[in-house]
């Protein structure tokens, strides 16, 4: 039972970072780029332990985590761009489509059994989630409108694509768990995504405006780091060792409960009664799936 409450954690961990990229005043890029460079250089410490070398997969199956890799930026950058443009709520709940995803793919990759617990609890998250995004319309995503209107569709897309990575991202790390070493998986992700996003931030110099690096930006990037890059991760991968994929993405349901009320305290975005029944209900789907859970199989 211990496993799913790693999953949570890290989920929970990962629920401020609306509040973190809103109130930076950094560009996204540069959030995602230093955060992860300063996590690199903090977890290759790990490669000098003789166990995590022997650990490292060989060349063959790299092209595996370099996939893995690239649907952790791609679920990253697209995520912290829906913060960016959109509200908080509509950010992390649009980015739950994920469990949706993940319901399908599971059965069909992973070869799980959906249980009829598990059943009950995705359509009662949905119906929660439906509620919080009830004034979403589809004329609202594809329409052109005014500046505000545009960023707001363009947040809500985002969080959508952020949502099919992080389903894909799910798969992914179920497969991992049982083949590859955590402690590797977590440095190579952070060193690809660092890597990856550093041309970026030096192309952007001049198109957008990146605040000089003080004490401040100094500290946002180490706590991002040890936070959201080393310890949820950590976590999460370790939890999914031992929970199925289909029901790891419905208690991912508590991150967007966890997103709104930080959201409302640190940004004063207070939820609308239709937000507290949704949140309520997704609560209700995480609660059935623990419920429901079976004591995990020794290996």
């Amino acid at each position: 039972m211990i496993y799913h409450f790693y999953i949570i954690a890290a989920l929970l961990i990962w629920s401020s970072q609306g509040v973190v990229v809103r109130t930076s005043g950094l560009p996204v890029e540069t959030l995602v780029c230093y955060s992860n460079l300063f996590a690199m250089a903090g977890q290759s410490l790990i490669l000098l332990s003789p166990s995590i070398r022997k650990a490292i997969p060989p060349l063959n199956q790299f092209h595996y985590i370099i996939i893995y890799a690239i649907l952790v930026l791609l679920n990253t950058m697209a995520y912290f761009i829906a913060f960016e443009k959109t509200s908080i709520a509509n950010a992390v709940f649009t980015h739950y489509i994920a469990p949706v995803v993940v319901a399908v793919l599971a059965p069909l990759v992973l070869k799980e059994k959906i249980t009829p617990l598990t059943i009950v609890s995705l359509i009662v998250a949905t119906l929660g989630l439906w509620f919080i995004l009830g004034d979403i319309s589809l004329s609202e995503l594809f329409s052109s409108g005014s500046a505000g209107r545009n960023s707001n569709r363009t947040g809500i897309l985002a969080g959508l694509a952020s949502g099919v990575a992080y389903a894909l991202i799910i798969i992914f790390v179920k497969v991992f768990s049982l083949k590859y070493n955590a402690y590797f998986i977590v440095f190579f992700q952070n060193s690809f995504v660092a890597l990856s996003t550093l041309p970026i931030v030096f192309t952007s110099v001049g198109v957008r405006h990146t605040p000089d690096a003080g004490l401040g930006s100094l500290l946002i990037f180490i706590m991002m780091a040890i936070m959201y890059s080393t310890v949820a991760p950590y976590l999460y991968y370790s939890g999914m060792t031992r929970v199925e994929a289909n029901r790891a993405a419905i208690l991912g349901y508590v991150e967007p409960v966890g997103a709104l009320t930080f959201g409302a305290v640190f940004l004063s975005e207070t939820p609308q009664l239709r937000s507290l029944i949704g949140g309520a209900l997704i609560l209700l789907s995480g609660c059935l799936v623990i419920r429901g859970m079976r004591a995990p199989v020794s290996k």
